[in-house]
């Protein structure tokens, strides 16, 4: 069917530096689609077919996903032209489902030892992102939370389960509620996060963290990583198919359509300039 709105063609929007560790390598991720990272089919797609990519090189042994935008922000989560019916299909929507919950799945169970080094806000996808890898460092500054809630859509199952195994049920339940956005600080009390260090440090501070650990074995890791999360991982990429045609049909209903509608257009205004004070 026909679309409404033109998607842009599809760019590299990651950028993969592989560097050296101990006994191997690790690669650092950027992921760059301004103005906010917000996470079309494509960037999907790119972030699957890295992933696979780096786990079946020789000696590849951990990866870092960081935002390489000029402001402060991990990724906005999923560009919204992707859940709004008027401007995609349901083939599209199924393909950009897929590439999503596969990717998750993959990077939850993946055998890469993976961190997510977070620079300012990371709502929805860039927080099941984050929440996907084995530990997140996170910027002064910086939040993150699944707040679909608040535009009137549903957290997808997995992405819920998976911030109730973090943060335990009643709290996680909370959460998912209210589209609770945890400050840094608020995200490693709740065990959302695992540490907060000042914006200009993190880089180093992922890089760090990735060289303590690999002076462990991979083996026992890699075993206790599929004893916790292979199952949970494997039915989550098996579900795919049926929650991209259950959500297809969630966001035609049409107070939802009234509601990413009044959100497009609250997005589209222009900002005003700030008054010189």
């Amino acid at each position: 069917l026909k679309m409404s709105y033109v998607f842009p063609p599809p760019q590299p929007y990651l950028h993969v530096e592989r560097k050296a560790a101990k006994k191997g390598s690790f690669a650092v991720v950027t992921i760059k689609r301004e103005p906010v990272n917000s996470m079309n089919r494509d960037v999907w797609k790119q972030l699957l077919s890295t992933l696979k990519e780096l786990e079946n090189e020789k000696g590849m042994r951990a990866v870092v996903f960081r935002s390489g935008l000029k402001k402060d922000v991990f990724t906005a989560g999923n560009d919204i032209n992707e859940l709004f019916p008027k401007h995609t299909n349901e083939a599209r929507h199924r393909e950009f489902w897929l590439a999503q919950t596969n990717f998750c799945a993959s990077l939850y169970r993946s055998p890469l030892l993976t961190v997510a080094a977070i620079r300012g806000a990371s709502p929805a996808g860039g927080c099941v992102l984050a929440m996907c890898c084995d530990y997140r460092i996170i910027a002064q500054g910086g939040s993150m939370g699944l707040n679909e809630v608040a535009i009137g859509l549903l957290p997808p199952d997995y992405w819920g389960r998976v911030m109730v195994k973090l943060i335990g049920p009643a709290a996680g339940e909370r959460a998912l509620q209210f589209a609770t956005m945890f400050s840094a600080e608020d995200a490693v009390k709740a065990g959302l996060a695992d540490e907060v260090v000042p914006k200009e440090a993190l880089d180093a501070a992922a890089e760090k963290f990735v060289h303590t650990t690999l002076k462990l074995p991979d083996a026992g890791r890699q075993a206790v990583k599929q004893m916790s999360r292979g199952q949970f991982a494997q039915a989550w990429a098996d579900q795919g198919l049926e929650e991209a045609r259950l959500g297809w049909k969630s966001i035609n209903d049409p107070t939802t359509v009234k509601m990413i509608s009044a959100t497009l257009a609250r997005l589209s205004k222009p900002k005003k300039p700030k008054a010189n004070l």
